[in-house]
């Protein structure tokens, strides 16, 4: 039995776990522990259809490229299947709707207690869209569709082609999943936006700016500021959307030739030469080489005389969710080198490489594929197996296969399933490995 004594002392301590226990783990909002929460199970979404405009007259458009739509927790170079479609040379007329196929079936994804953590991408041409746990629970009443005919779609999304005139605009559907409950979906929506607005770390205010009436020129006092109207989130209507201006991408350059050693973060090589990577551009100047008549693309963000700036760059595009990532060195255009931050000092480097890739990837010998990989290829057989050969990292997973009864191992390159193979071998060629081939 507990002395009356100790019992204040048992009480207290209880008590403190208690509170410890509800509150936030490295500073982010447990939503899941709210009961306003505990209904939210999933989201549900589905890739509809397409649309084409043309403002000149043109009689029809090809395009080829890929659209799909994914939940995940953060970046990834692969997708699922389900809300996907790959346009193939497809030819649009003027105002044609073009259905995706399978458009009629939803897909649904349930995690119960965790759905905060996941969010809705959108891939379409060179452009991205995150959709937010917010920006869903908003949007749960919205219908853009009406012009094409989808009574469901809640989302649309533009691209132009500013060289043909020519837009397509994907129509597609996201909407939270609830329990069964006496209550709306949309009651229930706008019930966890009030929390949300509450939670430590979201806006508990919406701003809406006043439109300014156009009159005759006065003076006009500097100190004064344009006056704005702070509503609450409880007054907002439930199908309330903040408009946001439509951002029109800027085309990534071409690397700039320069007659001095440059140094930039290679973050991605990619069969297209389209992105864009808006999210990066924070960070500093984005650049692209396309080094083949198939569109493979280095993509590198900073252009710096300074190594010791390159590295320090290179953390924060790790940190924006870009793991793969080396130091690349130019001069007049060309790629001289690839670094790695690790060693590299503030001399321009000859090409020595450690293993801290093999570190990172622990190199196995596997020749199974694994997911996000396609094909291998080989590209030397050495006597030493623990090399790393870090500098071909970011086109994909290096491993090493020990030659039986002989002391040689045959070292591959697991490629990175959205890069093309034959591009990729063209690449370890101009590095050095001139016998790089595609393992059958």
């Amino acid at each position: 039995m507990i002395s009356k004594f100790l019992l204040p002392v048992f009480c207290s301590f209880f008590i403190t776990l208690t509170c410890f226990a509800n509150q936030t783990i490295d500073g982010e909002p447990q939503l899941s522990k709210d009961p306003a929460f505990d209904n939210l199970i999933g989201y549900e979404y589905n890739l509809w259809g397409v649309k084409a405009e043309n403002r000149v007259g043109s009689s029809e458009y090809e395009y080829t490229g890929r659209l799909f739509l994914d939940k995940r927790q953060d970046y990834k170079a692969t997708h699922d299947e389900d809300e996907h479609f790959f346009f193939f040379k497809k030819k649009f007329a003027n105002e044609e709707v073009f259905k995706i196929p399978g458009s009629s079936k939803s897909t649904k994804f349930i995690s119960k207690g965790k759905i905060d953590k996941y969010y809705v991408a959108l891939k379409f041409g060179p452009q991205w869209k995150h959709h937010q746990l917010r920006d869903i629970l908003k949007n749960i009443d919205q219908n853009v569709g009406a012009d094409v005919g989808c009574k469901d779609c809640n989302y649309k999304k533009n691209y132009y082609d500013l060289e043909t005139d020519w837009s397509l605009t994907v129509y597609y559907r996201i909407k939270p999943i609830f329990k069964e409950t006496e209550s709306s979906d949309s009651q229930m929506a706008k019930t966890l936006l009030l929390a949300l607005s509450e939670k430590e770390g979201f806006s508990d205010v919406a701003v809406v700016e006043q439109k300014t009436k156009i009159g005759p020129p006065k003076k006009i006092d500097t100190k004064l500021k344009e006056e704005k109207k702070v509503i609450s989130m409880a007054e907002l209507p439930v199908n309330y959307v903040e408009e946001k201006p439509e951002i029109i991408f800027k085309p990534i350059p071409e690397i700039i030739e320069q007659n001095l050693n440059s140094y930039h973060v290679l973050f991605r090589v990619l069969n297209d030469p389209h992105q864009t990577f808006d999210d990066l551009t924070h960070l500093g100047p984005l650049y692209k080489e396309t080094f083949d008549d198939k569109g493979s693309t280095r993509y590198l963000i900073g252009n710096s005389t300074s190594l010791e700036e390159a590295k320090a760059l290179e953390q924060k595009v790790k940190a924006a969710g870009y793991n793969s990532t080396i130091l690349a060195a130019y001069k007049n255009g060309q790629l001289k080198d690839y670094i790695d931050s690790d060693i590299a000092t503030t001399k321009y480097p000859e090409k020595t490489y450690t293993n801290t890739y093999a570190r990172q990837q622990e190199s196995t010998i596997n020749t199974d594929n694994s997911e996000g990989y396609g094909r291998s290829i080989q590209f030397t057989a050495i006597g030493n197996g623990s090399k790393s050969f870090s500098q071909l990292a970011h086109l994909g997973k290096v491993y090493a296969e020990k030659v039986e009864g002989k002391k040689l191992y045959r070292y591959k390159l697991k490629v990175h399933n959205n890069l093309n193979e034959s591009a990729v071998v063209d690449e370890v060629k101009g590095l050095g490995f001139t016998g790089a081939f595609i393992v059958k």
